[in-house]
């Protein structure tokens, strides 16, 4: 396990331990809390190849909506493009 894997791993379930998840329906609430609290850290490079790799298991397995796992990735986008601009 890389690095950023295991940061990843930490973070979501030090996240998930405080969520009130009882079955898949409710996961897709508690993933765009988690995004929204972490979407500076998730937009790194190295923690979003993890995390979007997270998200693909998430909709293959059926545990998270297709909607809102594109409104993850377009929360982390719209982070990392603000930095992309701020540093031009």
């Amino acid at each position: 396990m890389t690095e950023p894997e295991r940061a990843f791993v930490k973070r979501w379930d030090a996240h998930m331990l405080h969520e009130p998840v009882k079955a898949n329906r409710f996961l897709g609430d508690a993933l765009l809390r988690f995004t929204e609290a972490n979407k500076k850290w998730l937009a790194e490079r190295d923690v979003a190849v993890v995390f979007f790799r997270h998200l693909s298991d998430l909709i293959l397995t059926g545990a998270a909506p297709r909607d809102v796992v594109e409104d993850c990735i377009r929360r982390v986008r719209l982070v990392k493009d603000a930095s992309n601009d701020s540093i031009s």
